[in-house]
């Protein structure tokens, strides 16, 4: 399938595409000076941290990083929900559920041809802004993000045309762009569901743009972990989302909160994700149990799930311990202030405006 090379190249990109000058300019004034280094106890233990009750407590994590493992657990459990529903709706919502997860690929759709092959060109140092421009123009959605961008109130003028708008946000910036155009076009389209959808995506572009300030990587493995984390919502959505009378709602959200983490390994491993990357998005709920050698990105993804929970509910004017949450982690040295205004950056940002209505 060709979208399960997509993510192929994460471990290629981790630690090799850094911003361009301006970007980066950009990136280190709205950070803080210190305190956004991770320093973790990777021993830890998640109990401390399970009587602070949140938004970012409300799942469970994946029961392995094994995909083959959590497919087995999830059918088994299916099935067993299956013996015991009697109501027809609730039967096709959980035998197309089933259906989707006992495939390799998910019935996951193809990512768009310009996201793959803007990653090659990004791997490749023969690539210029010539060639970026010449893809970036086939994708018309694309290039009106760009341009937005590079369009901003920061800038003095427009740019005068693609090449400029490309050189001004700059190759990471590009990919994420491109990232979020991609997964946009791919998975966050659930119909019946889309209200709902709508808010995955943004907590997932707020979740994304934290985790990565946290991890000071502008692209790559914090970014996807953080993009995607609560991705399996959508696949179990789409399920509910089927032909005919829908199903319960209780048994849907008790399906998301005990497996959207795991359906996540099984979403990670369909487009071939790095490990890591899969890490973050099974064990965001409890990343003590993620594996060792994957553990801090797993940490990271959890932080930033609360600074960015905690950041919607101030501008609901609700209050939530998102604070005390985060003193909880072990070992964490973090600027929360300064995380939870990155966070209302990217609120301000992506913002949708079906969501501000609910919101307001």
């Amino acid at each position: 399938m060709e979208a399960a090379i997509v993510f192929k190249w994460v471990s290629s990109l981790l630690g090799k595409d850094r911003p361009e000058p301006e970007e980066r300019e950009r990136t280190e004034h709205r950070s803080a000076p210190a305190g956004r280094a991770i320093e973790l106890r990777l021993d830890g233990d998640d109990k401390p941290l399970e009587s602070i009750v949140g938004p970012w407590t409300l799942g469970h994590s994946a029961p392995s990083s094994d995909p083959s493992a959590v497919r087995e657990q999830l059918l088994t459990e299916l099935e067993g929900l299956l013996g015991q529903c009697t109501d027809e709706a609730d039967r096709g919502f959980l035998t197309r559920l089933a259906r989707s997860l006992a495939t390799q690929d998910l019935d996951l759709p193809q990512f768009p041809d310009v996201a793959r092959e803007l990653n090659e060109m990004m791997s490749d140092p023969r690539t210029d802004a010539s060639r970026l421009a010449r893809l970036v123009e086939r994708d018309p959605s694309l290039v009106q993000r760009v341009w937005t961008q590079a369009s901003s109130a920061r800038y003095r003028r427009p740019p005068e045309g693609l090449h400029e708008a490309i050189a001004r946000v700059g190759t990471s910036q590009l990919w994420r762009i491109a990232m979020r155009a991609a997964f946009d076009a791919a998975i966050f389209k659930v119909p019946a569901y889309q209200d709902e959808a709508e808010e995955v995506r943004l907590h997932g572009y707020v979740t994304a743009e934290v985790a990565s300030w946290m991890a000071a990587d502008l692209g790559g493995g914090a970014y996807l972990s953080g993009l995607l984390h609560d991705v399996g919502k959508l696949i179990i959505y789409r399920g509910a989302g089927g032909a005919g009378p829908p199903p319960d709602p209780a048994l849907v959200h008790k399906l998301i909160h005990s497996h959207h983490a795991g359906v996540g390994v099984l979403v990670s491993a369909a487009w071939g994700m790095d490990a890591g990357v899969a890490a973050g998005m099974g064990f965001h709920h409890a990343p003590a149990k993620a594996p060792a050698s994957r553990r801090k990105l797993a940490w990271i993804v959890y932080v930033a799930d609360i600074v960015s929970h905690t950041a919607w509910q101030e501008r609901l004017g609700n209050s939530v311990p998102g604070l005390q949450a985060v003193r909880a982690v072990p070992g964490l040295k973090l600027n929360m202030d300064a995380a939870l205004e990155r966070a209302h950056e990217a609120l301000e940002r992506f913002e949708a405006p079906g969501v501000r209505r609910r919101a307001s």
